[in-house]
Formats: C-alpha cells, sequence, structure tokens
C-alpha cells in the first residue's frame, strides 16, 4: 500500500487545492493499491473516496504551527498520534510518500520505520534550502527516497548538502483530456492577440512585471490584451493588498479575470495567443508553464529556477527576471509574428507529448518506487 501525505494546508481538491492536489488527482488516480492522506477533500477530482484519509485536525495543527506555539519536538509527537488515529496500519513494504513538508516526514519517522514501511520525501520547493540544516540533514539521513519535481531543485538542495544520496527528479505534467490545442483551423486570426497568464497571485509571480510590460506595448500602439488568471492563494480565497495593488495599477489592455480551474481553466487556454508567467522569483518547475504547452503556445517566461528545464526541446521564450522592458520585446515579437508563434507552439507540444504528459510522469513514478 501507498499512502501519500499531503501538508496541513493543502487540500484535495481541483477548486481550492494546489499544485500537489493536481499531480496526486493525475498520477494516482488508476492506483488502486493508493491512499492520498489530507486536512479536506471534495469529489471534484473523481477520486475514489475510500482512497482518502481525512485528518481535519490537521487545520488546527496548521494554527499551531504557524504560531510557532509549541517546539517541533512536541508538533512531533502530536503528527504520529493524527496520523496514527486516522491512518490504515502500516504494514512491511507499505511507503509513505510525504508531500511538500520535512517537518511532516522527520516526525513520522518512528511510525514508519516501527511498520517496516518506506519513506520518501517529495520536495515541490526549495524547502531543503529554507528548511533548518538540523531537520534536512535527519530527513535526508533517514528517507529512502528524495524527490525533487526539477534538477534545478536538486542541485539546490546539493550546494547545501553537497553529500546528499537517494535523490530522484521527478517532472509535473499536465492533463491532456483538458489541455489540448486548439483545431478550428480556418478561422481569422484574432486581430487583438491575448495573452494568457494563469497562477497565484504573489508578487514571486511578477504579474506586476507584466502589467508594467503591457503599458509599454500600449504605449508603442502593440495591439494586446493580457488576461490573468487567479486568487492570493487558491479557489475561494480573498483578494489581498497585492491584488488590490495589481487592479489600481492595471492599464487599460490588463483583464484581471479571476480565479479558474478544470475545463474553464483548460478552455481559457485555447481561447489565447500566448501564455505567460514572468516569475521572479526561483519557481521549481511550475504546472502552468506545462499546460501552455499542452495547449499549443507559445510561452514567454523567465530564466528563473526550473523553468527552462520545461524548454529542452523547444516552446518557450525565456527573458530576465524583473525586467519589464524585455517581456514588452519578447512579447511583441510574438503578437507581430503568428507564424513564429505558431512554429515555437507546436514545438513546445512536440515536447510536451514527448516528455510531460501525466502518463510517462507516471511511468517515471513507478520507476522510482522500483528502486526503493
Amino acid at each position: 500500500m501507498k499512502y501519500h501525505i499531503f501538508d496541513e494546508r493543502e487540500q484535495f481538491s481541483e477548486f481550492s487545492g494546489g499544485a500537489i492536489s493536481r499531480w496526486a488527482a493525475n498520477v494516482l488516480r488508476n492506483d488502486a493499491d493508493t491512499h492520498v492522506v489530507c486536512v479536506a477533500a471534495d469529489d471534484s477530482w473523481a477520486f475514489p473516496g475510500s482512497r482518502i484519509c481525512l485528518i481535519p485536525e490537521l487545520s488546527r495543527y496548521a494554527k499551531l504551527r504557524a504560531r510557532r506555539f509549541y517546539p517541533i519536538q512536541v508538533n512531533g509527537l502530536l503528527l504520529r498520534s493524527l496520523y496514527r488515529k486516522r491512518s490504515p496500519p502500516l504494514q512491511a513494504g507499505d511507503v509513505v510518500w510525504v508531500h511538500g513538508q520535512p517537518d511532516i516526514a522527520l516526525a513520522l519517522v518512528p511510525w514508519i520505520r516501527r511498520a517496516g514501511a518506506k519513506l520518501v520525501l517529495h520536495l515541490h520547493g526549495s524547502l531543503f534550502v529554507t528548511t533548518p540544516a538540523s531537520t534536512m540533514r535527519a530527513v535526508s539521513m533517514t528517507a529512502d527516497k528524495l524527490v525533487f519535481c526539477s534538477s534545478f531543485l536538486e542541485q539546490e538542495a546539493r550546494g547545501k548538502f553537497p553529500d546528499l544520496e537517494r535523490t530522484a527528479i521527478l517532472y509535473n505534467g499536465a492533463d491532456d483530456a483538458l489541455f489540448y490545442p486548439d483545431i478550428s483551423n480556418g478561422e481569422p486570426e484574432r486581430t487583438i492577440p491575448i495573452i494568457l497568464v494563469a497562477c497565484r497571485l504573489i508578487p514571486e509571480k511578477g504579474v506586476h512585471i507584466l502589467i508594467e510590460a503591457m503599458r509599454l506595448l500600449q504605449k508603442r500602439a502593440v495591439p494586446a490584451v493580457a488576461k490573468i488568471l487567479g486568487a492570493s492563494f487558491f479557489g475561494g480565497s480573498p483578494p489581498s493588498a497585492y491584488i488590490k495593488q495589481l487592479h489600481q495599477l492595471a492599464p487599460s489592455n490588463i483583464n484581471l479575470a479571476g480565479y479558474y480551474s478544470g475545463s474553464d481553466l483548460a478552455d481559457q487556454f485555447r481561447q489565447a495567443d500566448i501564455f505567460c508567467l514572468p516569475a521572479i522569483y526561483n519557481d521549481p518547475f511550475p504546472l502552468a508553464v506545462i499546460e501552455g504547452m499542452a495547449s499549443g503556445l507559445p510561452v514567454v517566461s523567465t530564466w528563473r529556477g526550473g523553468i527552462p528545464e520545461a524548454f529542452i526541446d523547444g516552446g518557450g521564450v525565456l527573458v530576465p527576471p524583473s525586467s519589464p522592458a524585455e517581456l514588452a520585446d519578447a512579447l511583441g515579437r510574438l503578437i507581430a509574428n503568428p507564424e513564429l508563434r505558431r512554429t515555437i507552439g507546436q514545438q513546445g507540444y512536440e515536447s510536451y507529448k514527448k516528455h510531460f504528459t501525466w502518463r510517462a510522469i507516471y511511468a517515471r513514478y513507478h520507476e522510482i518506487l522500483a528502486s526503493l
């Protein structure tokens, strides 16, 4: 049996969950011997309810953890108690696959080892370098496998722990049942191309840089509109001060359209001409970039984190982060040249089919399991 453990904030939901929820739904759906363990869930992923273990008490733990109410030793006791109480009994040979939080993985080690089970820690972000070194050293010594969602994250971790062992790369993917190119051949080109952005609306994603780039394009009389989809966290989250600032800064060629998910989100990709993610931080390996490639769109993004790894076989135009002028120049070239858009979009689509379908990710996931 395999148990995929979410952190205390991640809900298993297409609307109110994040990248981990999407990864698990697509990779694990057909694995009958796999359970998802999380704080809350709904039926939006059409995942069998019998394979979802809910630990609602994690919501209270999240508040305590945010306030640093208890020392880490007490947190460990609390977490072990919750997982032993709510999860099915572990048996020898089972795999506990922890997503995200190293402290959860470390807290569960005694429970896992007593049962003779295996521990995998799957890093979707830079927690290896932001978590206290003592915690990460302990996790790296005890985990049976450390899985990173990009080579960038693995190398970042090795910069702090050069002797790191038992590692693997497992990229993110996109659902080809939802994300696929618009095949409405024969329709005329849009006179005003649509640049799509879909991400969490937080400063690190760089949407304010895109707004300044769009202002420059407007001054150059370049016809385009940027449609920005997202929320401060995920579905249902209230607008943040940053989002309110984006509304205040946005010129008339910006459309802040709110949060989309599922088929509605995929439809927005097919209605666009360019996908853009102007990240200004080391984004590990964003799902939205792969979804843009799966939709046959040319992708404009930045030389940050694991983003360049998505374009090893083409499909993207990369610019330096935090540079509205260079972002505007790259977008302007694609807006002015529909044939270039089609060429880069086709390159990305072919690369997606080769590397980043969920079928390919599923196969790699099982290779990692077989290596334990």
